[in-house]
């Protein structure tokens, strides 16, 4: 299929589904950064395998439980009011795991940010079904996962790079100290909020 076949289907999703597209290919970016840089951040601060296996642990059960009532929440406050909580949810506790150093706090934040992950990832079907056009759902969806694999990707990608340009940017921060880790976690972070 051509690439500007593949545009123009884009192009016909309808305003909504682009913008949320657009805000799950960045969101997703974020978090493929923050995945890869977390784990060497908490190492930096001298956390070992059984606390980094906690707190991933944590945000993963979070991630769990939040899906399991989201269904419920959006009948309540509606889809669009979800999104918007997800979004802060996600890049404020994002941030606050940033400037934290003592492990209860992480594992308070881990929660949160894995609830906030969770309601980026499972509010998609839900929006596509109420937002897409009938005869778009299956390509909008195809879209959406294909965004949200390319976007994971390239975020780790960037994740990979971010802690050594943000030495270079900001000489105080020592290459593979925890404020290069977490200079790269907040601009991740950021970069859901956006």
């Amino acid at each position: 299929m051509k690439i500007t076949s593949i545009a123009a289907r884009y192009l016909d999703f309808g305003r909504d589904i682009r913008l949320f597209l657009v805000y799950t290919f960045l969101a997703n970016i974020g978090f493929g950064v923050f995945t890869l840089i977390f784990n060497l951040y908490v190492y930096a601060l001298d956390f070992r395998e059984d606390a980094i296996g906690l707190f991933n642990s944590v945000q993963t059960f979070s991630m769990a439980a939040t899906a399991l009532v989201l269904g419920t929440l959006i009948a309540r406050i509606g889809l669009w009011r979800v999104i918007f909580i997800g979004i802060i949810v996600y890049g404020l506790s994002g941030v606050g795991l940033a400037l934290s150093t003592l492990a209860p706090f992480i594992i308070v934040l881990s929660a949160v940010f894995g609830a906030g992950v969770a309601i980026l990832f499972t509010v998609t079907m839900p929006f596509i079904i109420e937002y897409g056009r009938p005869a778009q759902r299956t390509s909008i969806a195809t879209v959406a996962f294909s965004f949200a694999s390319l976007s994971l990707t390239l975020g780790s990608l960037i994740g990979g790079y971010a802690p050594i340009l943000l030495t270079t940017l900001i000489p105080a921060v020592e290459a593979g100290s925890p404020g290069a880790y977490r200079s790269a976690l907040i601009a991740g972070s950021l970069l859901g909020l956006g």
